[in-house]
């Protein structure tokens, strides 16, 4: 989003849709990554250009004089770091210019990166006291009571864009001035751990608006020996996809991240989805995944079919047939009966009203109120009858983040035994896997064994 264009209202609802939709480990909530705003500053791009190295030399000496040092010239260090954070905030514009860049100000955040916590946020600083970047970082006062801090967010400037416009570096041609680093074979923090997400009311100042808020960080014990082994797991797919030719190149690392956390105790069982840091093949359309290569080779994405319900079924030990749509029920629409579903199994008890995304999603496919034309509790009956197993779904000891772990255990696996036993790179996308064609029919394979293996059942595996 470019400076000029944020007014209020724009500002409220890039703060307010962030905390909405920034908790990503939601039960196969489809709108859990789709609406993120913003681009992840992940520090891994640098100049591939004559134009690129002599626009950063140049904003690097107008932000030095600013900085008011001893020295009248930076040094390489210095400008390398403003090249890297320029290549960030430039890529950003590429992709969207409604969208600013965000990075956690956190300084272990900053470990084995190439620009570290006190320079970042010094030369942050400085553009942000030029103008040519703008800082977005404290929520609205009236959320000031119930919710927590924002991730620092910076929107580039028309001035910023001018400048490098000067030099020939355009937003569209980014890849011509700018190229990501190689992949990292590990990285510092490969698992990280978060306190359970709350629903709160929250005042947007245009009404009140019930919001699930991420859980705040929490730190464990490095010395636990299930979280060196799950942590050494992640850094041997990091170090594989490390030697691999992606394109388009929007993978950097994989970080697991497990969810309901606390201090002691932790059994790390809860959660658990492999996520690709930063802005990913993850949050591309599944079209645009389409076109990714790996090693030269086109792939396909194949999906386990109702994941979590198959799931369900099967650790519960219930005759379920997954080569029938479960989510086909007379007189109402799949789409519906697949919202309800979904909400319900990211739930602990059946809701008495849709959700907002439910709402919006079936008032922009048919322009109607998805209540006045299913209500819940007729869906809910009629789905209930159609799959009796959900009846106690409230009671019974499973919840979403025991699903959501065990999906990621099938996940992971079927990765680490494609990669390890057979060479085979796998880009997972939470409960679907992105592979060579030629390796499609061994990676279905190997993944139905692991979810049989896991669950006592056979899913539907189909290729997106």
């Amino acid at each position: 989003m470019l400076l000029n264009t944020i007014d209020k209202k724009d500002y409220l609802k890039i703060e307010i849709e962030d905390l909405l939709l920034e908790f990503l480990g939601h039960a196969e909530d489809p709108y859990s990554t789709s609406k993120r705003i913003g681009f992840y500053m992940g520090l891994n791009s640098h100049q591939n250009s004559e134009n690129a190295l002599e626009f950063s030399k140049f904003i690097a000496e107008r932000l030095w004089l600013g900085l008011k040092h001893s020295r009248t010239k930076p040094g390489a260090a210095f400008i390398k770091a403003v090249g890297i954070i320029l290549a960030d905030l430039l890529k950003a514009v590429s992709i969207n210019h409604e969208i600013p860049c965000y990075r956690s100000m956190g300084s272990n955040s900053f470990s084995y990166l190439p620009v570290g916590y006190v320079r970042f946020k010094s030369i942050m600083d400085e553009l942000t006291r030029q103008c040519l970047v703008k800082r977005l970082k404290h929520i609205p006062p009236s959320f000031k009571n119930n919710m927590q801090g924002l991730t620092t967010r910076f929107v580039v400037s028309n001035e910023l864009v001018d400048i490098a416009k000067l030099f020939s570096i355009d937003p569209e041609n980014w890849l011509l001035n700018f190229k990501k680093n190689a992949r990292p074979a590990s990285i510092g923090c490969p698992v990280t751990l978060r306190s359970p997400s709350e629903y709160r009311f929250i005042d947007t100042g245009i009404g009140k608006k019930r919001a699930k808020v991420l859980g705040n960080r929490i730190s464990f014990d490095k010395t636990d020996p299930i979280a060196i082994d799950i942590s050494n797991q992640v850094n041997d797919l990091n170090e594989f996809f490390s030697k691999q030719d992606i394109i388009p190149d929007e993978h950097d690392s994989f970080v697991r991240k497990f969810s309901m956390g606390k201090e002691s105790g932790y059994k790390w069982n809860k959660g658990g989805r492999l996520y690709s840091e930063g802005y990913s093949y993850q949050q591309m359309k599944s079209d645009k995944r389409a076109e990714i290569k790996i090693n030269g080779e086109s792939t396909v994405e194949i999906d386990i079919q109702a994941s979590h319900l198959t799931l369900y079924h099967g650790l519960r030990k219930w005759a379920f047939d997954p080569t029938k749509d479960p989510y086909t029920i007379p007189d109402i629409p799949r789409h519906v009966v697949k919202s309800w579903i979904t909400m319900t199994l990211g739930n602990d008890k059946f809701q008495t009203r849709w959700s907002e995304n439910a709402r919006d999603a079936f008032k922009q496919k048919t322009g109607l109120n998805l209540q006045e034309k299913y209500p819940i509790a007729m869906v809910r009956d009629k789905i209930l009858d159609h799959l009796p197993i959900l009846k106690d779904w409230p009671e019974y000891d499973l919840d979403w983040a025991d699903l959501q772990f065990i999906e990621s255990e099938i996940i992971i696996g079927t990765m680490y035994e494609l990669a390890m036993m057979h060479g085979v790179p796998a880009l997972p996308v939470h409960d679907s896997l992105i592979v060579p064609a030629s390796k499609e029919a061994l990676a279905i394979r190997i993944l139905a064994k692991e979810f049989e293996r896991r669950a006592g059942i056979t899913p539907y595996i189909a290729k997106k």
